[in-house]
């Protein structure tokens, strides 16, 4: 074949990836947002804060366990398939190990957290380790091989399926017992599914050693994904301990639902970069083009999608999820602040791993955890409030230290690599402004409902309009794709 062709067939996989998988977690996303909203008013703050304390272990075990093995299976083509089964044994011993270790710190970590209940949830919260772990493997092997469609079809299964289960626990009462049961299904499910939708499955073995080629990757992805715990849920840690469970809970619900569009979003993106990247290994030219292509594209979404929701959320919330919840409005508005930048920062450091320079990523990390937690920290002596504000105030930093490695790492000025977020940004932050202010004069006069959806309809209208006026390369552009996506 062709480099023409070869290129060709590498854009085509891309795209009708992100068209697959895109599609299936926009549906996924709506159903169980649906979902996720009456299982909040079914539940109390304190069920959320609870799980999220024991999130802090079961995230970090978790994300030891599989020690980048899934992103080394994926960028690096010269493995066996008995590397692959060992993989998956040591995976599994390895969760094993972790989920016992849990289990025995649970007493100690309710006495830490000075909550008891946290005690049993986390003994039983332990059982997803290894039925995570079961799905490492199996997910790596059809990424590599571009099987978007099957991946798609589990994820969106597993997620409604897991919603549902979650929602009827809920309403039989089980409070934040449903949140843990939720997730453990929905692991179990996942890792099955994955497995069968394996046509060649490598068979398990115990020759650990043959993981000795990919242990140095893996010792720098592992760090590197320490380094991500420990400074994106440093606030989670300390306004636990500081705060309660009870502060802990809007504020958790606050930054996950803020935090699930750019899950969904950089999930979906980077299920496709990292194996494209991937398979570029070598093409300077064509690795900087897709680069400057996911920056532009993403500038024109993820500017106008958080700052509008935003804007929106204090007339939206306490409609959508009751009074109780009304503590989570203020942090809820200050995540969406920072988080155009956040996830641009993910989309880009999958890039960098997909092209095999996984000591930049690191780097980053260290200098996110260097400004990051000690302005955490601090804040959380203040309360829930300031810390989102921390987040506002320190991540902007970290955002420019990141993106100027990236852009040696191209061979790119830094101002080459984030002109094409300014003008998307100046254009939201118009919109953002003008329905502020058409807010404030109309709420007294309008039902919440309506005025939710006169704030949509304003927001959509005007960004578009401007977008258009001043930024008509990179809407063209977004449009190109947009339509490439549908299949047209």
């Amino acid at each position: 074949m062709s480099d023409e062709g070869a290129n060709m067939s590498h854009t085509q996989h891309a795209v009708r990836g992100l068209r697959l998988v895109g599609s299936a977690r926009l549906f996924s996303q709506c159903v169980t947002w649906g979902l996720t909203v009456i299982t909040v008013r079914l539940l109390q703050p304190r069920d959320y804060g609870l799980v999220a304390t024991a999130g802090l272990f079961t995230v970090l075990a978790t994300m030891i366990t599989d020690g980048g093995l899934g992103e080394i299976l994926v960028f690096r083509r010269d493995l066996s398939v008995r590397l692959q089964g060992a993989a998956a044994v040591g995976g599994m011993l390895l969760s094993l190990i972790f989920a016992a270790a849990i289990a025995l710190l649970a007493p100690a970590a309710a006495e830490f957290f000075k909550n008891p209940a946290l005690a049993a949830v986390l003994r039983v919260a332990a059982l997803q380790l290894p039925l995570s772990a079961i799905s490492i493997v199996p997910y790596a092997l059809l990424s590599k091989k571009m099987h978007y469609g099957r991946i798609a079809v589990i994820q969106t299964s597993v997620s409604v399926l897991q919603g549902i289960a979650t929602l009827a626990m809920a309403y039989m009462g089980e409070a934040y017992w449903s949140l843990i049961y939720g997730t453990l299904f929905g692991s179990a499910m996942r890792g099955c599914a994955m497995w069968l939708a394996v046509k060649e499955r490598p068979p398990w073995n115990w020759r650990l050693w043959e993981l000795r080629p990919v242990i140095r990757d893996s010792y720098r992805m592992v760090g590197q994904r320490l380094l991500f715990f420990f400074s994106a849920d440093f606030d989670t840690f300390v306004v636990s301990r500081l705060s309660g469970v009870v502060a802990l809970g809007p504020y958790s619900l606050a930054k996950t639902l803020s935090h699930a569009a750019l899950d969904q979003i950089s999930g979906t993106v980077n299920q496709i970069t990292l194996p494209a990247f991937a398979a570029k290994a070598g093409d300077h030219e064509a690795q900087l083009g897709a680069l400057k292509t996911i920056i532009s594209t993403a500038a024109i979404v993820v500017f106008p999608l958080f700052w509008f929701a935003g804007v929106s959320a204090p007339v939206a919330f306490p409609l959508i999820f009751g009074p109780r919840w009304t503590a989570m409005v203020f942090p809820f508005v200050a995540f969406t602040v920072l988080l155009p930048l956040r996830t641009v920062y993910a989309l880009l450091s999958s890039v960098v791993v997909g092209t095999g320079n996984t000591s930049i990523s690191f780097k980053n990390m260290i200098v996110w955890a260097a400004i990051m937690n000690p302005l955490l920290l601090i804040a959380a002596t203040f309360g829930p409030r300031v810390v989102a504000v921390a987040w506002v105030v320190g991540f902007p930093f970290v955002f420019l230290s990141a993106m100027r490695r990236i852009s040696q790492c191209f061979g790119i000025t830094l101002r080459e690599l984030l002109q094409p977020l300014f003008m998307p940004a100046a254009c939201s932050a118009a919109t953002a402004a003008v329905v502020e202010l058409l807010t404030l004069f109309l709420q007294s006069s309008f039902p919440a409902a309506a005025l939710v959806v006169v704030q949509v309809a304003l927001a959509a209208g005007f960004y578009w309009v401007l977008l258009v006026r001043f930024c008509r390369r990179q809407y063209d552009q977004a449009t190109q794709l947009g339509w490439q996506l549908l299949g047209r």
